[in-house]
């Protein structure tokens, strides 16, 4: 009867609560195939500083026995091979550590702008103006055309349709 493969519902360790078996996670661990806490309260759980800490000190550690495996994956399948051989921080000291298209200096808003076809690098831009690139697509001549029609409007003045 008490047998742990037969029951239909559990008690959670964390909030002392019966709750049906659908409610904890799968666990080969346990004699009954069940976590021994509830959804609930690992969800709770993942939420807290401290397992946040832990998580971002895991990722760290994981990237760093794995340099460049979340690109390395994307970026093989385009043919893209020198993902592994960029030196970043000799990369930002020739660059002069500031951003090359509007001077920005702060070290953690610096980011490597990239061709998205082959994957190489094209500059060292903050994360503003990355992003500025990436929203008119990479295309020279859609960022030529912005920048045409913010010159008129500079001359032309902002309130021709003002009601």
């Amino acid at each position: 009867m008490n047998d742990p493969k037969t029951r239909t519902s559990k008690k959670c360790n964390k909030c002392q609560q019966v709750k049906p078996l659908s409610d904890f996670r799968n666990s080969k661990r346990s004699p009954d195939g069940k976590q021994y806490r509830c959804r609930s309260c690992q969800n709770k759980d993942k939420k807290t500083p401290k397992a946040k800490a832990r998580h971002k000190k895991n990722l760290a550690a994981f990237y760093a026995r794995n340099p460049g495996y979340g690109l390395r994956r994307s970026q093989r399948r385009r043919g893209v091979k020198d993902v592994d051989t960029f030196d970043w921080d000799r990369y930002k000291e020739d660059k002069g550590n500031v951003c090359e298209c509007c001077g920005e200096s702060d070290p953690d808003k610096l980011r490597r702008d990239h061709n998205h076809d082959t994957g190489l690098t094209r500059a060292l831009l903050c994360d503003f103006c990355n992003r500025g690139a990436g929203f008119v697509a990479d295309d020279p001549a859609r960022l030529r055309k912005l920048a045409d029609i913010m010159e008129r409007d500079r001359v032309n003045g902002y309130d021709k349709y003002v009601i």
